[in-house]
């Protein structure tokens, strides 16, 4: 009787946890889905074309229902199939990947990467699909575009590249990320006790990072400057871009000692 009565708890634990990732899986699923289906009517309206839905489960080859469904999410307590959020077969999870071109394991939630190009990089570096963008924009500039045209894109690209060798400033700038976030919760939930906005404010770990990252960053960058380490292309047009900021600084100073005078 006993080891019956341990046989259902198990079988009751094993059948919530399956309930847990089933519901897991359609809430993934619907949000990836229903996302993509907005961005395609917005690329559409955009470009003056009329895409309803109807024309969007046509092209994928997918029934009106199905399409509606997979929008959804789950829904506790819902008792009918018909209005529940579901999960699409081995064919349709084929068509619905072919007619948006991205990853299954962005349509599972399992990775924030869309663009199947950027799918290796992305989870070798854990990189998103944005930040591999503004990569590949900047290495394009600089590789299209000659330095007098693009100076500031070569820049970057060598500034970054500098900044992911020091380790010790993406230390400083994730703790200041993770103490700027956690005050920003604690400052949300405790706001209505008296005495806590003055605490929050006199936050010394806070400040010491704020003044960590900077410090060490410019010292850092001063190392970078006065190295020898700066490529030869960029530092022949420091020059120019030093003349031509400088010029309007000049510009800034004799306006402002105008209006003194005034």
């Amino acid at each position: 009787m006993e080891k019956d009565v341990d046989n259902k708890k198990q079988n009751d634990e094993k059948k919530t946890k399956a309930l847990e990732i089933k519901k897991k899986m359609i809430n993934d699923f619907a949000r990836s889905f229903d996302e993509l289906v907005l961005n395609e009517q917005e690329k559409a309206k955009k470009q003056g074309i009329s895409m309803f839905e109807k024309n969007m489960y046509h092209k994928m080859g997918i029934s009106k229902a199905a399409f509606q469904n997979y929008k959804k999410g789950y829904i506790d307590g819902l008792e009918s199939n018909e209005n529940q959020g579901r999960l699409p077969g081995a064919v349709e999870l084929y068509k619905i990947h072919e007619y948006f071109n991205v990853p299954y394991s962005y349509l599972f939630g399992e990775a924030p990467i869309k663009n199947i190009d950027n799918l290796e990089i992305g989870f070798a570096l854990g990189l998103d699909d944005e930040s591999i963008e503004i990569l590949n924009s900047l290495k394009k500039k600089a590789s299209v575009e000659t330095i007098n045209e693009n100076y500031e894109s070569y820049a970057k690209l060598f500034l970054i590249n500098n900044l992911i060798h020091d380790d010790k400033f993406l230390s400083y700038l994730a703790t200041y990320f993770s103490i700027t976030l956690g005050r920003n919760i604690l400052d949300e939930k405790y706001k209505d006790i008296d005495g806590y906005s003055k605490l929050s404010m006199r936050d010394d770990i806070f400040e010491m990072t704020k003044f960590g990252i900077m410090s060490n960053w410019l010292s850092n960058l001063d190392k970078i400057v006065e190295g020898t380490d700066v490529p030869l292309r960029i530092k022949l047009h420091a020059e120019e871009q030093a003349l031509k900021y400088g010029g309007k600084m000049q510009d800034v100073i004799k306006k402002t000692k105008s209006n003194e005078k005034k």
